[in-house]
């Protein structure tokens, strides 16, 4: 049986936050190990989760 995602309720904050912060933290290992940026040189935020129509992403300043 399927479910479609508003039969599902509203999304649990603490989960989408951990969610959040595990991609920012897979991220910044890839360009540490595959880009070879030193990780001095690198830092996360606090996670946030924003509306659900901007959909799933990590964003990088420079």
């Amino acid at each position: 049986m399927e479910k479609k995602a508003e039969d599902l309720g509203p999304p649990d904050r603490d989960l989408l936050g951990n969610l959040a912060e595990r991609r920012a933290n897979a991220a910044r290992d890839y360009l540490a190990d595959q880009a070879g940026i030193d990780t001095g040189r690198l830092f996360g935020c606090r996670p946030a989760v924003e509306a659900a129509d901007k959909g799933a992403r990590v964003e990088l300043l420079l």
